[in-house]
């Protein structure tokens, strides 16, 4: 039989190629297809989502009174409070890119809190 037609696509002998490479390494490996066909000797975590560590807007609902109305060339501190300072700042930082845009602020972890300044 032809090889050809065992083989159904160009991306397949690649895929196959790339599987004869890293079995004769004897490494680990696993693939997963476009079509979402998976290959390999690792276990494959089809879970992308993480738990959350605060319930969803429970960060936004602290911080947002400190920022809400915070003008350009102004800075605020917002305490720690029962928060993890990374996690409040990653928040805060995700919340000023959207609203403000990016390049258009910066924060800072301090002791007490998290600061946040507004340039633009």
């Amino acid at each position: 039989m032809d090889l050809l037609t065992e083989i159904s696509t160009i991306e397949d002998v690649a895929i196959n190629k790339a599987i004869q490479i890293l079995q004769n390494m004897k490494c680990q490996f696993a693939i997963i297809t476009p079509n979402g066909k998976k290959m390999g000797n690792l276990e494959v975590n089809d879970s992308k989502k993480r738990p959350l560590k605060y319930a969803m807007g429970t960060l936004k609902n602290y911080y947002f009174p400190y920022v809400k109305d915070i003008g350009v060339g102004q800075s605020v501190l917002i305490p720690n409070g029962e928060f993890e300072p990374e996690h409040l700042q990653s928040s805060l930082s995700a919340w000023c890119s959207t609203n403000w845009g990016k390049g258009t602020y910066a924060t800072r972890i301090i002791d007490r809190g998290v600061e946040v300044v507004r340039f633009l």
